[in-house]
């Protein structure tokens, strides 16, 4: 019997890695609350680094008001790691 792989919605895709940038909860937090493999958040966290800033300019700004404790430099360090 082969291994049935789980599909995700874009929604919560977007809130998990939302939340895993913001940094307020480990990335094992996270995982553990959503049941998601802390590589799936991590590959997901990326994606959103990648794209954010060319597909939605105004969010990245967004979320840096709205995420206590991210800076600019610490988003942008992020997008590096």
């Amino acid at each position: 019997m082969g291994n049935i792989r789980k599909k995700y919605d874009a929604t919560l895709k977007a809130k998990i890695a939302l939340e895993a940038v913001k940094g307020e909860k480990t990335i094992a937090e996270i995982s553990s609350e959503y049941g998601v493999h802390s590589t799936q958040i991590a590959h997901w966290k990326k994606q959103l680094l990648e794209e954010l800033p060319w597909t939605c300019p105004g969010l990245k700004y967004t979320l840096l008001r709205t995420a206590p404790g991210l800076t600019e430099s610490k988003f942008l360090e992020r997008m590096d790691s």
